[in-house]
């Protein structure tokens, strides 16, 4: 039951669709009907004028008639003559008024995806789809239209395939058309970052541009046939889509032209399968109505027909363009599903025109020209141009165009219903007066002109401040060199200044350091002499304490014995005279007094004089002692001579150990000298070598020697050699050359020794081993 009422519904839906193309064809019969009277009325009245104007041309004479003929085709001929002169002049101006005008144009605005590229990519849009439009007329002028193909048309004529041909080509513009009417509105509507973008491409775009020159140039020359490739063609589309698609597909379009376009993609289109399917039927064999192939062409046939319809209907449905008060928005589903419709009816023209030209092929290599191809033949050629086309997506001819044709009626219907509906009107009302993203572009630029003229006035200010701050800056740099000499000249005062005092600080450094020199020697003569003067007080204070010990024996015998002397004259004598001394000195016995009263007395005064004039002799010996010593010590100060010097101490010690050094070496190789085995001459020349190393040494211990004596006594000489043998004839033969005559072999230890014998035990030696000495 659901079966059937579907089915009955799928009917319903049918009758109503048939009666609404009845109705359409009906207000479409009306139409010409009333077309068909004014243009019978018209052509009354050209009858009518017709009449006149024979009336007058009889009376005026065939001759003079066609002079007048004449006359006026010359005078049209000149007058287009000179329109197109005048244009030629208009297009050369204006050319030249463009160059002119770019070369007032910054480079920033004519180098490459810069803004001039923008407006060329939309000059080259507009023009393509001019050209697009002037290649469609004139190829449905330059080939007619045939409804109906017969076999004449197929086999003996070039009508079917010219039409053929003219079908695709029209098709093939139709779809370019669309995708560049899609490449106008985007480009209005975007913003001007993504018109540069697509403006970076215009060379590429420019170059795709041959492939409509190529058939305008054919149509101009007559020379389009309908055996000329549209890949080139194909191609151009493509790249063109990819594009789009990659910098404007996010942009809005104008969706009535959008499917105004579409319906003359799809008419073109079913004319190409029309002229296709009828070709293919004319070269079928009859008697094979029933047969697959001819099920599947006329099915395709009846939905090319629903197709055609349904296009009628969408045109119809669309509101025109400038129709303020409907807008139409498809949504991103209805728009893929036109786009995939579009490659369907693109994939299925190239299939039929690929078993179109097979079958041609197959025709001419029949025998008989009447023949016809079979069922058999034209399913084999339908697989491989399905495989050609379809490549990966192929299923067979039957399905893929099947469900191609099927996808691309249903997807019609649905937007014929959709339209019908009120699906796609807008509630959004339309935007007004919204600038195009080129006249944005032209404003920016204009607004980045002016604010450059006013950064160049500002700057033209600045170079008038910058001026005057060179010349204050001459001035202070004038200033500054001035100063700099002046600063200059300082310096090298205070550098000369500085260099005078640094000599006169090196000289009161030398000064002080000879000073501290000098007192360090005189610090060291005085220390030596006092040590020296130490040592002779040190002496005398010995003889002092000897003579003390002297005078002590000395004066207490002489006053024991004068005492016993005035005891025994004082009892002679009671009254006596003191007696002076040989040398003038007066001696202690006179200064003593005589004794008067008794013993006691006497000797107290004797001590106390005694002791008197030993104080008197002791201070006057100290006196003698002292002046003794100063005369002594000044006399050994002056025979001191200068020390030397602790450098030249240390030269000295440093060349005494270098000597001693140099003669151990020397003796220790002479003793054991020994030259033996192969290569005596070089051995030879190494001992030579080693002794002139020698002497090289020697020489400079006495020059060192020398200038050491010239620093410590200048004038002095030192007369040596530095060299010491123990025999004058041994040092001789050191400078003879030698050979090895002997070797003697002691036996000891292994360590080795020395060996101590005399000399004439080496003579003894020398004489029993080779025989000499």
């Amino acid at each position: 039951m659901t079966h059937m009422a579907h089915l009955l519904f799928a009917k319903d839906r049918q009758i109503e669709q048939l009666q609404y193309t009845i109705g359409d064809h009906e207000r479409t019969i009306l139409k010409f009907r009333e077309t068909v009277k004014n243009m019978q009325f018209q052509n009354d009245q050209c009858k009518k004028q017709i009449e006149k104007y024979e009336e007058q041309l009889k009376l005026a004479g065939s001759v003079q008639s066609s002079e007048f003929k004449a006359k006026i085709v010359e005078t049209k001929s000149y007058g287009e003559i000179i329109e197109n002169e005048i244009k030629k002049l208009d297009v050369q101006n204006l050319t030249k008024h463009v160059n002119l005008l770019t070369l007032f144009l910054p480079e920033q605005f004519l180098k490459r995806g810069a803004d001039q590229d923008c407006i060329l990519a939309l000059l080259l849009v507009h023009r393509l789809i001019s050209k697009c439009d002037l290649l469609t007329i004139e190829v449905q002028k330059r080939f007619p239209r045939v409804d109906q193909i017969s076999f004449d048309d197929v086999v003996n004529t070039h009508r079917a395939e010219e039409w053929s041909f003219a079908c695709k080509l029209s098709q093939s513009l139709s779809i370019f058309q669309l995708i560049l009417q899609k490449f106008v509105k985007a480009m209005g509507v975007c913003n001007p970052d993504t018109l540069r973008h697509v403006a970076s491409t215009y060379h590429d775009l420019l170059s795709h541009e041959k492939s409509l020159d190529l058939l305008l140039d054919l149509l101009q020359k007559d020379q389009l046939h309908d055996s000329l490739s549209l890949n080139t063609l194909d191609k151009t589309i493509s790249f063109y889509e990819h594009i789009y698609k990659s910098y404007l597909s996010q942009e809005k379009f104008s969706m009535s032209t959008y499917l105004r376009d579409l319906t003359r993609v799809v008419l073109s289109s079913s004319d190409s399968l029309q002229a296709d399917i009828q070709r293919i039927q004319v070269l079928q064999k009859s008697g094979n109505d029933q047969s697959p192939f001819a099920l599947l062409t006329k099915r395709l046939i009846e939905s090319n027909e629903q197709m055609r319809a349904q296009v009628s209907k969408i045109n119809r449905l669309v509101p025109q363009e400038d129709d303020k008060n409907r807008s139409l928005v498809l949504d991103s589903n209805s728009i893929s599903s036109i786009e995939s419709s579009i490659r369907n009816l693109d994939r299925l023209t190239k299939t039929f025109h690929e078993i179109c030209s097979g079958l041609t092929t197959q025709i001419l290599l029949l025998s008989d020209a009447n023949d016809r191809v079979s069922t058999q033949d034209i399913e084999n050629i339908a697989y491989q141009a399905c495989d050609k086309i379809y490549k990966k997506e192929d299923s067979g001819p039957y399905e893929s165009l099947r469900d191609s044709m099927h996808e691309t009626v249903s997807t019609l219907s649905n937007i014929s219903d959709s339209l019908e509906t009120g699906s796609f009107d807008s509630t959004v009302p339309p935007e007004q007066n919204a600038k195009q993203s080129i006249y944005v572009i032209a404003e920016q630029f204009k607004t980045s002109i002016n604010e450059a003229d006013l950064i160049r006035s500002k700057l033209e200010l600045k170079e008038e401040e910058i001026l005057e701050i060179k010349k204050m800056l001459k001035l202070k740099h004038d200033e500054l060199s001035e100063l700099n000499i002046r600063l200059s000249l300082n310096e090298k005062k205070i550098d000369t200044l500085q260099k005078e005092l640094e000599e006169k600080d090196n000289k009161h450094k030398q000064t002080l350091e000879e000073i501290k020199v000098d007192g360090q020697k005189k610090i060291k003569q005085c220390e030596e002499a006092m040590a020296v003067l130490q040592n002779d007080n040190e002496q005398l204070e010995h003889e002092k304490s000897a003579l003390k010990e002297r005078l002590k024996q000395l004066t207490k015998n002489k006053l024991v014995d004068d005492l016993m002397q005035k005891k025994i004259g004082g009892t002679l004598k009671p009254t006596g005279s003191l007696n002076s001394s040989s040398d003038g000195i007066v001696s202690p016995q006179c200064q003593l007094p005589s004794p008067s009263v008794g013993d006691g007395n006497l000797m107290s005064t004797a001590s106390e004089q005694e002791i008197s004039a030993l104080r008197n002799t002791v201070r006057h010996l100290k006196e003698e002692i002292w002046h003794l010593k100063m005369s002594r010590s000044s006399v050994e100060l002056t025979k001191l001579e200068q020390p030397a010097s602790a450098t030249n101490i240390n030269e000295i010690a440093d060349i005494y150990k270098t000597s001693t050094l140099l003669l151990n070496d020397l003796f220790s190789s002479i003793a054991s000298y020994k030259i033996t085995g192969e290569n005596v001459a070089a051995k030879h020349e190494i001992i030579r070598s080693k002794m002139k190393l020698v002497d090289q040494t020697a020489n400079n211990l006495n020059t060192r020697l020398y200038q050491c004596q010239s620093n410590i006594t200048p004038g002095s000489m030192i007369e040596t050699k530095m060299k010491t043998f123990s025999n004058p004839d041994f040092s001789k033969s050191l400078t003879a050359d030698r050979l090895l005559a002997a070797e003697i072999q002691l036996p000891g230890g292994g360590g080795g020794g020395e060996l101590n014998i005399t000399q004439e035990q080496y003579r003894t030696i020398m004489r029993q081993a080779i025989g000499c000495v």
